[in-house]
This record gives C-alpha cells, structure tokens and sequence, in this order.
C-alpha cells in the first residue's frame, strides 16, 4: 500500500526564500557561515508542519535548547521510519482499517517529508563552498553527511571561525555601548543579539538566554523610549521573562510608538533640541528686528554717520541667526555622526586594534593566564583551563605556562 500523499522535491524548494545560496570563495568565516545558518533556518520554516506550528520545519535547523528559546515550545519529537507496509490485524472492521490506514499515509507523509526537506537544506550548505571545505563532514565511503543540521553548523563554527574569548568580550562591550536608531525596525537589534550569542557559542564561551535578554534590555535601555515598557516587563514573572517574549512585547511597544509619533519617529530629545534651538532663534530674530529698526532710523538721518558698534552687533546677529539654521539642519544627523565618530576611532602606539601569535588573535594582552598566554584575564579567572594549569601563574613567573602573545608585552615595556 502507498501513501495517499506524496513528497515532491522541487515543490519544496519553490517555497524556499532563498533558493539558491550565494557562493563563499576561500576560507568560510564566522560572517559566511552565520548567514547560511540563516537563510537555513528560514527555508525550513516555510514548510509547514503540525509538528512545528507557525515555525513549521524550524525545529530541524536548531538544538532543543535553541528550539525553545526561540519559539517558547518544547521539543519536537522528530518523525521516524514507519512499517514499510501497512499491517492490518484479521478481523478488523473497517473503520478500524481506516484508522489504521489514515494513521500510516500520515507518519510515512511526515517522515518523507522530513527526510527529503533535510537533504534540500543540507545540500544548499554543500552547494555554497567548495568541496575540500566540507570534506570533513562527509562518510569517507558513501560521501553522504550524517550529521544534523546543527551539527554541521556547530562543526562549520568550530573549524573556520578564528574567535577567541577576547574577541566577544570586544563585541559584547561594542554592542552595551550601542545606541540604535529608534527609526530602525527593532529585528535589526534582536538580528544582531542572536547573531552575537552564536559568535560567542563559537569562541566556546557561549552566552546563558538570561545574559542575552540582560544585554538586550541594556540596548533597549539606551534608546531611551521604552521606560513604560521595562517597567512591565521586569513586574513579569521569572518564567515568563524569555527571549520570545521579550522580542514580542517590544515589538508590539515599538509599533505603538511609532503609530503616537507617525513615520519620522523623531525621539523626545531631538524633540526638545529642536524646541530650544527655535526659541533660541525667535529670541536672536526679535534682537536682530530691533537692531534693524535703529538702523532704519539713523539711516534717516545720516546713513554714513552709523555708529561703528551698532554694524558690527547686527551683523553678529546675523552670523549668529545663521548658525542656528546650520544647527537646526545637523539635528538629523548628531546620532550618525556620534556612531561615525566611535566606528572610525582607532587604537594607536603600542596597543594596536589586534596581536596575532601562533594562528590566534588578541586584543587585549595585559594579564598573564598559565593555560593561554598573556591574554585579557588571569590564571585564576581561565575558562580553558590546562592540564597542570598554575593559578598563581604571572608575566614575572610563568612557572612553565604558555608564552602565547607575551612577546608583545615584552615589547611593549
């Protein structure tokens, strides 16, 4: 007996939003392989499963862990193989028999179509590098991968990405120190906190959901424009503080505001910038009016005899009635030039942007660890801690620990 259903490849792939991926040339890097993790996980949700609600086949791309933190459902129970034939024990009445039937035309329908969307989303990730790059992944014999799709990115990551636990302690500090554009959509702040937890997954030091929401509420603190907001959102209930709702519950916030304020979103500050910049310009225009009329006046009487004092207080009002419409016109764009100013702000003299030594980079090198070299914590705060690791280890006495990157220390005194 066959199913009633059949699985179709190409009908699949025509639901795909990227059908195709873009070709990595050389060595896959973290930006390379984080993409394809994305356009992956958004392919899968576009086909549709009771199995995964509204994300439909999402669940495949992502650990249970990560299934629940984006979604807030428990795990799925990933379809299995079923009889190859239907079996249908003597006596059986005939609804029985139907019951029987439509429950095997459905498990073999989800196991196919499961299988075969597995094999589409792995082979775009195949498709968009060369072959020796891949090689890994692959059954020495048969060539086939298989791994699971989080697998492979975990191995991807793991291979290519050359991070390090100072490199996220740089972009975590980058990103506390961001303010967005309350003009922007908020995904551009919720892409940008999960592309960061997988960076740090990838360095080894992977960051907790609590750490990722804490750092998100910080972000959204800076902005400024969700104080109501916060407020609910810390009198919730710890269970129910998760990284869905909170993307949800702001969300919904941020089209609120934007419907208060309509499509310029201008914040309060610009708001009262630009009130007192005004003011401050009918107050000026009010002076340089009266100046005018004096003026006016002693022109009357003898234009040439205009008391030098009183030409050169008009004319600074002038000038002055000008800045301010310089002013008024570079409000729009203070928060781009600040972001501009610490985007192109670099480090100088001994302490350049990155040390390398030995295939790794640093940034920061100012302490001694016994397992990793002269890095940016000690021998007692190491996550990746060596075999003999010494905790009372320093520059002075390494007591025989790693000389990683302390060449540029001793360099630098």
């Amino acid at each position: 007996m066959t199913t009633l259903l059949s699985v179709s490849a190409t009908d699949l792939l025509n639901k795909f939003t990227d059908k195709e991926f873009p070709r990595i040339y050389g060595t896959p890097t973290f930006k390379d392989i984080r993409a394809m993790q994305r356009m992956t996980e958004a392919n899968a949700a576009q086909i549709e499963t009771p199995l995964g609600g509204t994300y439909g086949y999402l669940f495949l791309t992502k650990t249970d862990a990560d299934w629940t933190t984006a979604t807030n459902l428990r795990s799925v129970q990933l379809p299995v193989a079923p009889a190859p034939a239907l079996t249908i024990p003597r006596g059986s009445s005939s609804e029985e028999i139907a019951h029987l039937q439509h429950t095997w035309n459905t498990e073999t329908f989800r196991y196919e179509q499961m299988t075969q969307l597995r094999t589409l989303l792995i082979n775009q990730i195949v498709n968009a590098m060369d072959e020796k790059w891949i090689k890994f992944l692959q059954n020495p014999i048969t060539k086939k991968i298989q791994y699971t799709i989080p697998e492979i990115y975990e191995k991807l990551y793991k291979i290519y990405t050359d991070i390090d636990d100072s490199d996220v302690f740089d972009a975590e500090a980058e990103l506390r120190s961001k303010v967005y554009d309350i003009q922007e959509p908020l995904e551009v702040l919720f892409d940008e906190l999960e592309d960061f937890k997988e960076f740090a997954k990838a360095a080894e030091v992977a960051k907790t959901d609590k750490q990722i929401i804490k750092l998100a509420l910080k972000q959204l603190s800076n902005m400024g424009e969700f104080d109501g907001a916060l407020k609910k959102w810390y009198r919730k209930a710890a269970e129910d503080q998760t990284w869905t709702n909170l993307k949800s519950d702001f969300t919904e916030e941020h089209l609120t505001l934007r419907m208060v304020r309509g499509k310029s979103m201008k914040n309060s500050s610009y708001n009262q910038a630009n009130i007192l910049a005004e003011t401050i310009k009918k107050s000026i225009q009010g002076q340089l009016n009266n100046i005018e009329q004096r003026l006016i006046q002693q022109d009357n009487e003898d234009k040439e005899n205009v008391p030098p004092p009183l030409q050169q207080e008009a004319n600074n009002v002038n000038n002055n009635d000008n800045k301010l419409d310089q002013l008024l016109a570079k409000l729009n764009n203070m928060e781009k030039e600040i972001a501009n100013l610490k985007s192109n702000s670099k480090t100088t003299g001994n302490n350049p942007k990155f040390f390398e030594d030995g295939g790794q980079r640093r940034r920061y090198i100012t302490k001694y660890c016994w397992s990793c070299g002269a890095s940016n914590h000690n021998s007692e705060k190491c996550q990746k801690k060596q075999t003999g690791h010494q905790e009372d280890a320093t520059f002075d006495n390494k007591k025989g620990g790693s000389t990683l990157f302390c060449k540029f220390v001793q360099k630098g005194k």
